[in-house]
């Protein structure tokens, strides 16, 4: 269906500029990616979240980090911006993870036009986190931020590795 938009609107030479935010899936490829360009789009947004497939299993995001990566190259190479969205201290994010993470971002920096403010995973009362503390050992207070119950990810531990993410990016 969108391979057939895109090209509706390049064939009939209509002129518009577009993008949006896009989910990492394998069936993508860079003829797709080269449509989509023709047609106008120019950036795609994409929730990567981890460089670590470890995080990205626990997220259920559904993706191997391969696929990622080969995306992300054939989304530039197509002529199309990529902006990368990250979040920073999973419940089973440890630190190997997190530089897995800095170690995607590097290999693929040439692909990569932005990254967003990366933001510390945070645990809304409607999420299956909140609703499955158990699953994740989380320990949440009302009071205060969460952490995992043997207190290897700490909100402290989150912000340092934040300030060290924005660093690393800058």
């Amino acid at each position: 269906a969108l391979s057939q938009l895109c090209y509706l609107i390049s064939s009939q030479n209509v002129k518009i500029n577009w993008g949006g935010s896009a989910i990492i899936d394998p069936k993508m490829d860079y003829n797709l990616f080269k449509k989509m360009a023709l047609a106008g789009c120019s950036y795609l947004s994409y929730g990567l979240e981890s460089g670590s497939q470890k995080v990205i299993d626990r997220m259920g995001k559904g993706f191997k980090i391969e696929d990622a990566q080969r995306l992300i190259r054939d989304t530039a190479n197509a002529g199309i911006e990529v902006l990368l969205n990250i979040i920073i201290g999973f419940p089973d994010e440890n630190e190997y993870d997190f530089l897995q993470t800095m170690d995607f971002i590097k290999r693929n920096r040439d692909y990569i036009t932005t990254i967003a403010i990366p933001s510390e995973c945070s645990i809304g009362r409607q999420t299956y986190l909140f609703s499955h503390p158990e699953e994740f050992n989380l320990e949440l207070n009302p009071e205060a931020e969460w952490q995992t119950r043997d207190g290897q990810n700490t909100h402290e531990l989150r912000q340092r590795r934040l300030k060290i993410f924005k660093y690393f990016v800058n």
